[in-house]
């Protein structure tokens, strides 16, 4: 059974990573897009995607060290 915790919190960590490396990519591309339409309609877009980034590298700091940190705390800052 602990074997199984392991493995998930390992797979978990890895997609994390996966899908925060893949959104800090399409952040990048949007921002060239920005840059080369010079237009207001995708600053919205990219708000989105840095809120999306910092949201899930506070999934993977609780991923990672979820036995550390009080979970009330990210608990109580998640419902604000």
């Amino acid at each position: 059974m602990k074997f199984l915790k392991i493995l998930v919190k390992v797979v978990d960590v890895i997609l994390l990573c996966f899908l925060t490396v893949v959104v800090c990519s399409n952040l990048k591309d949007y921002i060239n897009a920005l840059r080369t339409i010079k237009g207001t309609d995708l600053k919205v877009t990219v708000f989105g995607h840095v809120v999306l980034i910092l949201v899930l590298l506070t999934e993977l700091a609780l991923a990672v060290f979820s036995q550390k940190i009080p979970r009330k705390l990210f608990l109580i800052i998640g419902l604000v």
